[in-house]
């Protein structure tokens, strides 16, 4: 019922007694009496197997349902509106899934294509996608690009396509974290200027900040970004020995001590630390290693306002917050090998989002020759 294009809300027109049936069995909610309106959910159709091991309905959208009687079918017809949101490749897939030709709205577990798999599990992700890029890659696999690509490859040389399923899969490598939060502990010792920091990259004052040492005492956690890529941070309490005060009961230090445990715990779970070291302290710094960026932090206390100088690799976040801004998102980008120099994605890529499509296509871009049965074999495991 609603023209082609893009639009805020669809309207879908379900008519006929075996769609109407598929409607009264995906609707959370009892249809409504002619000239009302429902509210609830649409849901997918359990199997038999799925119903026996109690597999909870996948739910496809909130919709308003409206019982209604078009002039061009009979009285005794039932006919129903269904509003759905506009999403153009959403409005295709209900609208196929209440057709009574389509088959069950849900297949049961077993053998069979996945091709429309990889589609759903990009449909699935997008409402928690933790970006606004990855939402819209997500929503772009899940109208077909991937298809798309793969039947492209088909007109291509053996060396093309060997060379394209690479790319393919080093995209998605490239891309995976916008699919999901990559996890940075802040970690130094006490007044490094982790809280400060802390504050500048989520954009907010969600941590105390003193000059009095053991402010912090316990993590936090708040999300933010750095550039594209959505980011959790933790700010953690400071590094101190407290174990004589904490052993002559010093309340205080106890509180600290278990925070500091606490921090510990997190920052060894962390994809990232970013360790702080004072610029007033740091007589040598840390040796780096896998997973742990060294940043040197400067009070203006010390030197003054002006960066220049500072120590060599400095940063002040109180001083110039845009500045240690950009160093950590350098920092961040160098140590998880993500790409800086140029356009991340173009709308309508092929991407693979998760770890087990990219593992596919990497072995298929290893073969010796990708024939078209290989193609075929690739879209059904995909």
């Amino acid at each position: 019922m609603t023209p082609a294009g893009s639009a805020g809300v669809a309207v879908l027109l379900v008519t006929g007694r075996a769609a109407v049936q598929r409607l009264r069995e995906a609707f959370s909610r009892e249809l409504p009496r002619r000239g009302e309106i429902a509210y609830g959910l649409l849901q997918g159709l359990a199997s038999a197997a799925e119903v026996a091991a109690e597999v909870p309905a996948e739910v496809y959208d909130e919709v308003l349902v409206v019982r209604a009687a078009p002039a061009d079918h009979a009285a005794e017809d039932e006919a129903f509106e269904v509003h759905v949101h506009g999403s153009p490749f959403l409005v295709a897939e209900i609208a196929r899934r209440l057709d009574p030709a389509s088959g069950p709205l849900r297949a049961s577990s077993g053998g069979g294509s996945n091709k429309a798999d990889f589609r759903e599990r990009a449909l699935a992700l997008v409402p928690g996608a933790p970006s606004v890029l990855g939402a819209r890659v997500l929503l772009d696999q899940a109208g077909g690009a991937m298809d798309r690509a793969l039947q492209d490859l088909r007109a291509k040389s053996p060396a093309e396509r060997r060379a394209t399923l690479a790319e393919l899969a080093r995209r998605g490598r490239g891309l995976e974290r916008l699919f999901r939060e990559t996890t940075v502990a802040i970690v130094g010792p006490v007044n490094a200027g982790k809280s400060t920091l802390f504050n500048v990259l989520v954009g907010a004052d969600a941590a105390s900040v003193s000059s009095e040492a053991g402010t912090t005492r316990d993590a936090l956690s708040e999300r933010a970004r750095l550039g594209p890529w959505p980011v959790r941070f933790l700010d953690t309490a400071g590094e101190r020995d407290l174990s004589l005060a904490a052993a002559a009961g010093d309340a205080r230090a106890l509180v600290e001590q278990e925070g500091q445990r606490i921090g510990a715990d997190l920052s060894s779970r962390a994809d990232l630390v970013l360790r702080l070291v004072s610029a007033l302290d740091a007589v040598e710094l840390p040796e780096p290693r896998a997973g742990v960026v060294v940043l040197l932090t400067q009070a203006a206390r010390s030197h003054g306002l002006d960066s220049s100088a500072w120590p060599a690799g400095a940063v002040s976040a109180l001083e110039d917050p845009d500045h240690a801004r950009r160093t950590v998102e350098g920092s961040f980008c160098e140590a998880l090998g993500l790409d800086r120099s140029g356009p991340l994605w173009t709308a309508g890529e092929a991407v693979p989002f998760d770890r087990r499509s990219i593992e596919i296509l990497d072995s298929a871009a290893g073969l010796s020759e990708v024939t078209d049965t290989v193609l075929d074999e690739l879209a059904r495991s995909l």
